[in-house]
């Protein structure tokens, strides 16, 4: 099963199928340690489970996290991006900004720093 991280506006957590479908969580995020696409559940093709009646399903609120220099989901040098990138999908109207520039500016500060 793959693990996947949800927004919930009561909670934070990472859950499996099971547990989701008895909270139907506002987004769901699925981490890189999957081969699981958001595809995967809009077109319900994960064996045994049924994705389908979940409210992030059926409002195309499921997300695969980005890739950076090393998963984003774990502490790395890309967490501030993964904070803002979820910032972004979380509340669109507060956190409205270009993430392939936001990615730019911190690769390049990354760059910067090492130099």
């Amino acid at each position: 099963m793959p693990l996947i991280l949800i927004y919930h506006p009561n909670s934070y957590n990472a859950a499996s199928h099971s547990i989701l479908k008895d909270i139907s969580p506002d987004i769901i995020y699925i981490t890189n340690f999957t081969e699981t696409q958001p595809k995967d559940l809009f077109t319900n093709t994960i064996q045994g489970q049924d994705w389908s009646q979940l409210k992030a399903v059926k409002n195309k609120q499921v997300y695969k996290v980005p890739l950076g220099i090393y998963r984003w989901y774990p502490p790395n040098g890309d967490a501030p991006l993964m904070l803002k990138w979820m910032a972004q999908h979380n509340h669109p109207e507060i956190f409205n900004y270009n993430m392939t520039e936001e990615k730019f500016n911190i690769t390049t500060l990354n760059s910067t720093i090492i130099m």
